[in-house]
């Protein structure tokens, strides 16, 4: 069975579009579009393109977007989805390999290495947090790999990541709460906390060339970075006193970088960040 490649589109057609022909030059993987920008020249596009479409009809962000395309997936029969940013390009995908890993239960979520377009990478892991989580028993150790192309680890990045759908019924999808940014760290950790396998593919590359922002942070993914690591803390872990621990440290490291760049200006979004988590605003928040 093929592998449903998800594409999301926000305003991004043309890379959408790019991608989605490439995933459609290669054996194993059919592109299915959501669209949380309802654009018709997309959906004209897809329907010449015999390119399954769907129309979310408002901007669900991350979570809700990916979610009605990991459920269109399920309906269609897939039992693989791979969830690609659609300013993803392929360097080497071997989705065949991929798939033997899914097929013989060597691993529940997947990830190729991803590389920044500067030439570092993107799941370059495990972080202090990851350790700190293992060592305090929140998440559990991680599983020996006899299989060279494999790295177990606790998350990778949601720009590219492969994933079981029979998973979901059982965890859940992706927690629509967040909204964006950090979704993918909590649904690893999830999967993880039930006995499920996150590994890195080394067969597998491919470059995620998005936008830097002007600052070292935009204010965008500083309010939702830190609003959604008190949600996560939640939701997940239950108000756990490592991970209340964690959040302190990342704030001063946060606080810290800003009096030495001077981004004085992200001042607002963290501090609304903090509100809004405190509070547990959910969803879309004030960016």
């Amino acid at each position: 069975m093929d592998v449903a490649g998800i594409l999301l589109n926000y305003n991004t057609r043309q890379d959408v579009i790019r991608l989605a022909t490439s995933l459609s030059a290669l054996e194993g993987i059919v592109p299915l579009v959501v669209d949380n920008s309802s654009d018709v020249t997309l959906q004209t596009w897809c329907v010449d393109n015999n390119v399954q479409y769907e129309d979310t009809c408002s901007n669900l962000g991350y979570t809700g977007g990916n979610n009605v395309g990991l459920r269109a997936a399920m309906q269609e029969g897939f039992e693989y989805a791979f969830i690609l940013n659609p300013d993803i390009e392929i360097k080497s995908l071997d989705i065949a390999g991929m798939i033997e890993i899914l097929d013989r239960g060597n691993a529940d979520i997947l990830f190729p290495k991803v590389h920044d377009v500067d030439g570092g990478m993107q799941n370059d892991v495990p972080t202090t947090e990851n350790r700190v989580l293992r060592f305090g028993g929140e998440l559990p150790s991680l599983p020996e790999s006899n299989d060279k192309r494999l790295r177990y680890v606790d998350h990778g990045p949601g720009s590219a990541m492969m994933l079981r759908l029979d998973m979901l019924d059982d965890i859940g999808y992706l927690r629509e709460e967040f909204f964006m940014y950090g979704e993918e760290v909590e649904l690893c950790y999830r999967a993880r906390r039930a006995e499920y396998r996150v590994a890195i593919y080394r067969c597998s590359e491919v470059l995620h060339d998005h936008p830097k922002p002007e600052m070292w942070m935009s204010k965008f993914r500083m309010y939702y970075n830190v609003r959604n690591k008190f949600l996560r803390n939640k939701l997940l872990f239950g108000y756990s006193l490592i991970y209340s621990a964690l959040i302190l440290a990342y704030l001063a490291k946060y606080i810290q970088k800003i009096i030495s760049k001077r981004t004085w200006e992200l001042l607002q979004p963290m501090v609304l960040g903090i509100y809004d988590g405190l509070r547990l605003k959910t969803g879309r928040g004030r960016y």
